[in-house]
């Protein structure tokens, strides 16, 4: 029943590439095809960018970064691109200080 659902929905849109000038410019199982594969596609799409949102909110915990209070030689969070002031980071969970280094250091340029 949703496959047939699916298949009304994307109907319209495809009369449209499926034709040039009002002639049909492919046989019936290639307009299938891509009709199917554009469907799937259009259905996929959203359901992807939801489980990448959902996944891109997930931080690093100190020891996953190998974070330690301490810059390592002349680097430190506070010159870290994705560091937050005054005592957050964009990639890794909980209390940063500004004095400390983890692997997922990015300089600012």
């Amino acid at each position: 029943m949703e496959r047939s659902v699916l298949h009304i929905r994307c109907r319209p849109a495809f009369a449209v590439l499926s034709q040039t000038h009002g002639v049909n410019t492919m046989t019936k199982r290639q307009d299938h095809s891509r009709r199917a594969f554009i469907c799937a596609a259009g259905v996929g799409l959203p359901a992807t960018l939801l489980l990448r949102a959902a996944s891109a909110s997930d931080k690093m915990t100190k020891p996953q970064a190998d974070y330690q209070d301490m810059p390592n030689g002349i680097y430190s969070c506070g010159l870290c691109t994705l560091f937050v002031a005054p005592d957050g980071c964009k990639v890794v969970e909980g209390a940063i200080s500004k004095d400390g280094w983890c692997k997922a250091f990015a300089a600012v340029d």
